[in-house]
């Protein structure tokens, strides 16, 4: 399975959608048939689609979803692939059932990446080289509502740094943020994102966004 999907990575790897402009890569998904998996995106795992969002979401009409069942790991890749420093944006809503919370995040290249994920069960962000967790911080999620995530993987100084910020309506502390050096050079690759479905409701993406830092 794996090396299935380091090969399809590399078949894909500088293709993209008509959303890649000179400014970066954007996809909001209202231009996507629904039910499809948009050019540009590869699924790693889950099945995820161009869905309708309900009149209680905010801003578009569509987003990229994975259901609630099964429960797994899931997650895809989008935008081209190219080198860093690199800031990848995106907006996840994601709600809770009972004790039961979903998780999610974006990451910088395939399942043993660099990842930045918000983790409600725990309380906490969290960033990831492969499955090394770099650093954590205290995170309170509430249920509902966007939460919009940014990933940076930059160089300050002679330091490769990571770094994630996530803003979410409903939490009183409207922005958060996390950073770890990195132990070595990021390597060319693509955005991703991730998604556990654990509370057994579907999870959107909507607004994705690769940029190079500093960019409007």
């Amino acid at each position: 399975m794996r090396a299935l999907i380091v090969g399809a990575l590399l078949a894909v790897g500088m293709s993209s959608a008509g959303a890649e402009t000179e400014a970066g890569y954007r996809e909001d998904f209202e231009q996507a048939a629904p039910g499809s998996q948009p050019n540009g995106i590869l699924v790693l795992g889950g099945d995820f689609r161009v869905e309708a969002l309900p009149d209680v979401r905010e801003g578009n009409q569509q987003a990229f979803a994975v259901p609630g069942q099964p429960v797994g790991d899931f997650g895809f890749v989008f935008g081209p692939r190219q080198e860093p420093p690199v800031e990848i944006k995106a907006r996840v809503w994601a709600e809770r059932q009972g004790r039961r919370l979903p998780r999610f995040g974006i990451g910088w290249g395939g399942e043993n990446g660099l990842k930045f994920i918000v983790a409600p069960a725990a309380r906490k962000l969290e960033l990831y080289d492969n499955l090394t967790k770099l650093t954590e911080a205290p995170f309170v999620w509430h249920s509902g509502g966007w939460a919009a995530l940014v990933l940076k993987i930059e160089k300050q100084k002679d330091q490769w740094m990571i770094s994630g910020t996530v803003n979410h309506k409903r939490n009183n502390l409207s922005t958060v943020s996390i950073s770890a050096p990195l132990k070595e050079a990021p390597r060319a690759a693509r955005a991703s994102a991730w998604a556990q479905p654990f509370a057994g409701k579907p999870i959107y993406f909507d607004d994705l966004e690769v940029n190079t830092p500093g960019q409007p």
